[in-house]
C-alpha cells in the first residue's frame, strides 16, 4: 500500500478546541481575600482518591456479560475500548446460536456496544446473520475463507483474536487501530499461529455501528516476533503505545498513528528510551498472561500514580493484580487484590480486564471482568477500594458549611491542597470585615485557598482557626488509618508465613511417618539384619 493510500485510508483527524469565555465587562470582578492552609497527603475539597496499596472494600458480581437477545452466549475475552465516546466488547470465540438457542457455529472475533452505561454488562451485537451466526468483527480476507473452504484443511478455521483492544487515534474520532493475533485451528485441537495484524476500525456517526476493515492482507509482524498490540494499546499525543507477548514476556513500542502500517517506524522501549531496533526491547512484564494498561487518577497525584495495570499471570491461580506507575513504561508495582471465580465454571479464570469506563473513580470503583473456559463466559465484578475517609469528612465538612453556620461566615473552596504534612500554618487573619487575609503552607506544597467572608474580622480568624483544627484532626485520623493498614498488611504477611511454615511442618511428619511405616514393617529377620550391621 503506497503513502498516499495509506493516508487516504487513515483520514485527518480535527482536534476539538475549547474557548475560555471572558469576564463580563458589565459585572465588577472582586478579588477574594483568603486563608492559605497545608494539610497531609491526599486531602482535597470534596474529591476522595482510593488508598494505596489498594485494598479491596467490596466485591459485587454482577454476572455475566449478556447480550439484548438473551440468547446466553458462551464466549470469552470480553475487552473493552471507548471509540467515538461509545464503549464496545470485543469477544473471542463465540458459540453462535440461533433463535431457538442451537447451536450453529462458532466466530473467533465479535464486538458489541454497550446499550447504556447505566447497565455495563449489557451490550448489543449488531450484525448477526439470519442462521444466527454472528459476524466476525476482523472479517476474513479472500485468501483466508477460501483456506476455510478447502476440504483439504478438514474444517480447520482461521483464529482473528485481539486481547489488546481499539486503539482511537483521539478521543472521539470515531477511527482507530486494533492489533489482531491470526492463528489456524484444527479440529484436533492443534492451534498454528501465524502472525500479528492489523485493522482499522470505524464508528459510524448516526448508528454507532462499529466494523473493522483489513487495509492489508500481508501480516505486519511474524510469529516469531512479540505480538505488538495484541495484550495492551494505550493513545496518548498521537502515539498509540503497544504492549506485546514475547514468550514469558511482555514488551513494548509505540508508533504514530498516521504510521500504523508502516513498521519501520515502531520504536520499542529498551529499558531507557526508545529505539528503532526491536532487538533490544526490554520486558515491562513477566509471566503476565492478559491485562490491559490505563491511565488512572484514582490513587491521587500524592503516589505519582498515573497508570494503572489490572491483569491476571500465567500461573493460572485466577488472582487479579493490580500494577501501579508514574509512567506508562513502567516499572509497575504490581498486588494481587482479589481473587476471580466462575458462576457456572470451574478451574482457573483468564482475560481479566478493567473498564474504567462503566464507574465512577471518584468512588473508587471499577469494574473488572474474567473469562470462564467453555461453555461459561465472562464475568463482571464491580470492585469497590477503600478511599481516604480523611479526605471524604474534609470535603462534605466544607460542603455542609457546618463551621461556616456556626461562625456566621461564609467558607467557600477555590482550587485544592496536596501537601505531605502540616505546614507552619496560614497566617493570621486580617482585614477589614469583609474577608481574611492569606498565608503560606508547607514548601513545596500545593495549597488549598478557602475564602472566608464574614461582617467582621473577628468572625472570620474564627473560622479560620476552627478549619486549621479540622485539617490538623483529619491529618491525624488519616495517619491513624495508614498505621491501621499497615498494621493489618504486617498481620497478613505473618499470617501467608505461618501458613508456609505449617506446610512445610506437615511435610516433614508426613516424611518421619513414612519412614516409620517402612521400619515397622519389616520382618523380624530383617530387623536381626539391620541390628548386625549397625
Amino acid at each position: 500500500m503506497s503513502p498516499s493510500d495509506q493516508q487516504a485510508l487513515i483520514s485527518s483527524t480535527h482536534p476539538v478546541a475549547f474557548k475560555t469565555l471572558p469576564a463580563d465587562p458589565r459585572r465588577p470582578q472582586k478579588t477574594a481575600p483568603t486563608v492559605t492552609l497545608a494539610a497531609g497527603p491526599g486531602l482535597t475539597c470534596g474529591r476522595r482518591y482510593a488508598i494505596y496499596p489498594p485494598v479491596v472494600e467490596s466485591f459485587a458480581i454482577l454476572g455475566y456479560l449478556s447480550d439484548v437477545n438473551e440468547r446466553g452466549y458462551s464466549r470469552d475475552v470480553g475487552r473493552s475500548s471507548i471509540v467515538n465516546g461509545q464503549a464496545y466488547y470485543q469477544f473471542g470465540d463465540t458459540f453462535c446460536k440461533d433463535g431457538n438457542g442451537n447451536f450453529v457455529g462458532v466466530t473467533s472475533h465479535t464486538a458489541a456496544g454497550v446499550c447504556q452505561q447505566a447497565q455495563p454488562t449489557l451490550s448489543e451485537y449488531r450484525s448477526i446473520q439470519p442462521n444466527g451466526m454472528v459476524d466476525s468483527f476482523i472479517p476474513l480476507t479472500a485468501s483466508e475463507q477460501q483456506f476455510e473452504a478447502d476440504p483439504a484443511n478438514d474444517g480447520a478455521r482461521i483464529t482473528l483474536w485481539s486481547f489488546g483492544g481499539i486503539a482511537e487515534d483521539a478521543p472521539g474520532a470515531g477511527r482507530g487501530w486494533c492489533w489482531f493475533e491470526r492463528g489456524e485451528a484444527y479440529k484436533n485441537g492443534v492451534l498454528t499461529p501465524r502472525g500479528t495484524g492489523i485493522a482499522r476500525v470505524f464508528v459510524g456517526d448516526d448508528t454507532q455501528a462499529i466494523y473493522a476493515h483489513r487495509p492489508t492482507d500481508t501480516l505486519l509482524f511474524g510469529v516469531d516476533e512479540p505480538r505488538w498490540g495484541t495484550f495492551s494499546t494505550l493513545v496518548e499525543d498521537g502515539w498509540v503505545y503497544l504492549w506485546g507477548h514475547h514468550n514469558n514476556k511482555v514488551m513494548l513500542a509505540r508508533v504514530r498513528c498516521i504510521s500504523a502500517l508502516n513498521t519501520s517506524t515502531y520504536e520499542f522501549w529498551d529499558g531507557t528510551e526508545y529505539q528503532s531496533d526491536p532487538a533490544c526491547a526490554f520486558p515491562v512484564f513477566v509471566n503476565t498472561q492478559q491485562g490491559a494498561v490505563i491511565p488512572t487518577t484514582m490513587f491521587g497525584p500524592e503516589n505519582q500514580i498515573n497508570y494503572l495495570f489490572v491483569g491476571v499471570s500465567s500461573a493460572g491461580d485466577s488472582k487479579i493484580m493490580m500494577g501501579v506507575s508514574a509512567s506508562l513504561e513502567g516499572p509497575f508495582d504490581v498486588h494481587d487484590v482479589a481473587s476471580a471465580t466462575g458462576l457456572t465454571q470451574g478451574g482457573y479464570m483468564y482475560c481479566i480486564y478493567p473498564h474504567p469506563w462503566a464507574f465512577r473513580e471518584e468512588d473508587g470503583e471499577l469494574l473488572v471482568s474474567w473469562s470462564e473456559h467453555w461453555p461459561g463466559g465472562v464475568v463482571a465484578a464491580k470492585l469497590k477500594f477503600k478511599q481516604d475517609a480523611l479526605a471524604n469528612k474534609l470535603g462534605k465538612s466544607l460542603e455542609c458549611a457546618s463551621l461556616a453556620i456556626e461562625t456566621g461566615t461564609s467558607i467557600t473552596a477555590q482550587g485544592r491542597f496536596i501537601a505531605r504534612g502540616m505546614g507552619s500554618g496560614s497566617g493570621s487573619g486580617s482585614g477589614s470585615g469583609s474577608g481574611s487575609g492569606s498565608g503560606s503552607g508547607s514548601a513545596g506544597a500545593e495549597q488549598l485557598h478557602l475564602r472566608i467572608t464574614g461582617d467582621s474580622v473577628s468572625r472570620v480568624e474564627r473560622a479560620e482557626q476552627l478549619v486549621k483544627r479540622l485539617v490538623e484532626r483529619l491529618v491525624r485520623e488519616r495517619q491513624e488509618a495508614v498505621d491501621e493498614g499497615r498494621r493489618l498488611a504486617a498481620l497478613e504477611a505473618a499470617e501467608a508465613a505461618a501458613a508456609a511454615a505449617a506446610t512445610r511442618a506437615t511435610s516433614r511428619r508426613r516424611r518421619i511417618s513414612s519412614v516409620l511405616e517402612r521400619l515397622f514393617s519389616r520382618r523380624p529377620s530383617e530387623l536381626r539384619e539391620a541390628e548386625k550391621r549397625r
